[in-house]
């Protein structure tokens, strides 16, 4: 799903600028996206985040803590939309490739990769084994630049 990530940031920054009042930048929100998914892993309900940003109200930087658990329904959300592009793909896919994916297995490539909370819950969903790239931020680019060289 190309952009299942960048759809988590904005979902991100929507809901401090709803919520707090507060603009939050596209790199917070990556490293908020990270930080948050590392620490649902981990179902550690009770974390706070500090998220910097500008106080929409006087314009001045301003960093502010949230309880992560307020944030659990926007990224379980986005998470749900990318589990169900997951399933509808596996769902259409050919027979001679749903075998080849069955046995071969998941690859998780971009930002949305890079905790292991994303592969646990397709593996959950699918019952396939699913795993991260080495390097998820840049393997698209990689397999690119393998296609034009051919």
């Amino acid at each position: 799903m190309r952009g299942g990530g960048d759809a988590l940031d904005r979902a991100l920054i929507a809901h401090f600028a709803v919520r707090h009042r507060f603009q939050l930048g596209v790199s917070s929100a990556e490293k908020l996206k990270v930080e948050l998914s590392v620490l649902l892993d981990n179902e550690d309900g009770q974390a706070i985040v500090e998220v910097r940003g500008l106080d929409a109200a006087s314009g001045l930087p301003k960093t502010i803590r949230v309880p992560v658990e307020e944030l659990r329904a926007t990224w379980d959300k986005h998470i749900g939309d990318v589990l169900a592009t997951v399933q509808a793909a596996l769902a259409e896919a050919p027979p001679e490739m749903s075998h080849d994916i069955f046995e071969d297995g998941i690859l998780l490539t971009g930002g949305a990769a890079m905790t292991g909370l994303l592969a646990r819950r397709i593996e959950t969903v699918t019952g396939i084994r699913t795993e991260i790239a080495a390097t998820p931020i840049r393997t698209v680019a990689g397999g690119l630049l393998q296609m034009l060289n051919a």
